[in-house]
């Protein structure tokens, strides 16, 4: 019963970011970002939506470390793991040949790696792609939010937002 729950509130969630996306796209003109990556088919699924599930109900620490920025996070508080794991959108992402991962995102539960993902995070490349064995196996998209939440970060630091919304 428990976890029909927590499925239920988890898919109303991820129907109302779907929501306020679309009503958001519908009032802002076509950016270059979406037209590039719809070119692209996706060649991989989306991350299961159980596999999710289980990241937001027992997910205790975050580790993001970036490739080429002067800058890592991390987060152990349920609510900002929650928050970060909300930036994930149900739709799988394609991936263009010229995207480049900008870091690494590692998904812990009690100390060991539950699951990792890159992060593609350029104009035109917003999304993640989950790895299981250390290869590619899922790709989603990252909701504006993310993107939002992404630029807001690097640029606290001092440094170029690498993504024009």
């Amino acid at each position: 019963m428990k976890t029909f729950f927590s499925t239920l509130i988890l898919a109303t969630l991820f129907l109302a970011c779907n929501n306020a996306t679309s009503n958001q796209k519908e009032d802002a003109p076509a950016q270059e970002p979406a037209a590039t990556q719809q070119a692209v088919a996706p060649s991989l699924p989306g991350l299961p939506i159980e596999k999710l599930q289980d990241l937001w109900n027992r997910c205790d620490f975050i580790d993001i470390v970036f490739y080429e920025l002067p800058i890592s996070m991390s987060m152990d508080e349920k609510s900002s793991i929650q928050a970060l794991l909300r930036q994930i959108a149900a739709d799988p992402a394609p991936q263009p040949p010229n995207c480049k991962p900008a870091g690494r995102v590692s998904y812990q539960v009690e100390g060991e790696n539950e699951l990792e993902a890159d992060i593609y995070f350029s104009q035109g490349c917003t999304y993640y792609v989950f790895l299981e064995d250390g290869k590619p196996a899922y790709a989603n998209l990252m909701m504006p939010e993310g993107i939002y939440y992404f630029n807001s970060t690097i640029q606290q630091a001092g440094l170029e937002a690498p993504v024009r919304q």
